[in-house]
């Protein structure tokens, strides 16, 4: 059956696996335009798919649209597919050279730089030019895209300072504009790049100011609200009204936090205690959420194996040798903490390199949201 240039887009986007994909492409690529080639490879990365890299029908349609130049367009969304495959080898061979510079759009700048980022490839030059001609267009863009480059460039650790000094003074002018719209999820990823990179500014205040406003955290999920604290934790602004208001509104949504969500969480408030913040500070509605008093004498100490075991204070009264990584740890940590209220100090010995990483670690009152 010959199908015409509109049944055979219809066909590809409707197709619901790489299977039926490749079908296609087998009875019908002779007739395949560019167009229709570049939306097959876009579905690809949006279909479920059992295996990493590309086979070999789908190498064959990579290297019929790399014969020619690309647009932005196909190169953003190429990209993007390729991403989602995996296919670093063939994504670095695709841009070999980009498109002149005014013929970017946002969208298009956006889709490849979290490309390039989820693919983790590494060449300077790709994230420099791209972040200039993004930052050129930030008035232009819209939080999605705000969110998804300063992701990227956080990623591969990028410190790009013009574009985070640019997006710094674009969210300002929005917000003094009652014009800064930003999904949750935007803003944490926003906020998480500034923290892993090292930018701050007076914008976090502000926004910690906005965030700590009744309501404004209702919409938040827990991943959210982890990611928010834990980078103004990270960038030392403790703005305690925000803090606050995280803790009231995560005692709301417990059922919605992973376990990587509660352990940014403590992690965020226990170093907001370290730098000044205490339990009194962050009250709310008569309960302290959490209490972030540090245990002044500590039951348990975490070593390398090749530590002293004399504490600098005296000697523990009991030592715990565990080998293996981290789950035997947790084994072991989960039996001293079910031994009754009162239980001698104790030094927990582990490998080397995971001592040397939790040595720094002391048990501290537990983070509770209940309330």
């Amino acid at each position: 059956m010959v199908l015409s240039a509109r049944q055979l887009t219809a066909k590809i986007s409707k197709s619901k696996n790489i299977k039926a994909l490749q079908s296609l492409y087998q009875l019908h690529g002779d007739r395949m335009d560019r167009l229709h080639l570049s939306a097959l490879l876009h579905r690809c990365g949006q279909v479920p798919k059992s295996e990493v890299g590309l086979p070999v029908w789908l190498k064959e349609v990579v290297g019929r649209l790399h014969c020619d130049a690309k647009t932005p367009r196909e190169l953003a969304s190429g990209l993007w597919a390729l991403a989602k495959l995996r296919a670093m080898a063939e994504a670095e061979e695709w841009l070999k050279e980009l498109p002149e510079e005014r013929e970017w759009k946002p969208q298009e700048l956006s889709n490849t730089l979290w490309a390039l980022a989820t693919l983790s490839l590494k060449e300077e030059m790709w994230y420099k030019t791209l972040a200039q001609w993004s930052t050129k267009r930030m008035e232009s863009m819209e939080g999605q895209h705000l969110a998804n480059i300063s992701w990227a460039l956080a990623t591969v650790s990028h410190e790009d300072e013009i574009w985070f000094s640019a997006l710094h003074k674009e969210m300002s002018r929005r917000r003094e504009m009652n014009d800064l719209h930003l999904e949750p999820k935007q803003l944490a990823n926003i906020f998480w790049a500034m923290s892993k990179l090292g930018f701050r500014g007076s914008l976090l205040w502000q926004l910690g100011d906005d965030l700590s406003r009744p309501g404004r955290l209702d919409h938040f999920q827990g991943r959210d609200l982890a990611a928010l604290v834990r980078a103004y934790a990270s960038l030392e602004v403790l703005h305690e009204g925000l803090f606050r208001s995280v803790a009231s509104a995560a005692q709301k949504t417990l059922t919605s936090f992973s376990s990587q969500d509660l352990q940014n969480l403590s992690w965020a408030y226990a170093l907001a205690m370290r730098f000044g913040l205490s339990g009194e500070d962050l009250e709310v509605d008569g309960h302290v959420a959490p209490d972030l008093r540090r245990s002044q004498t500590p039951s348990l100490l975490v070593a390398g194996a090749s530590s002293n075991r004399d504490d600098k204070n005296g000697h523990f009264d009991e030592v715990i040798e565990v080998a293996g990584g981290l789950s035997e740890v947790a084994v072991a940590v989960a039996g001293l903490e079910a031994d009754r209220p009162g239980s001698p100090r104790r030094v927990l010995l582990v490998n080397p390199a995971l001592g040397q990483l939790l040595s720094q670690c002391q048990v501290v009152t537990p983070l509770d949201l209940d309330g």
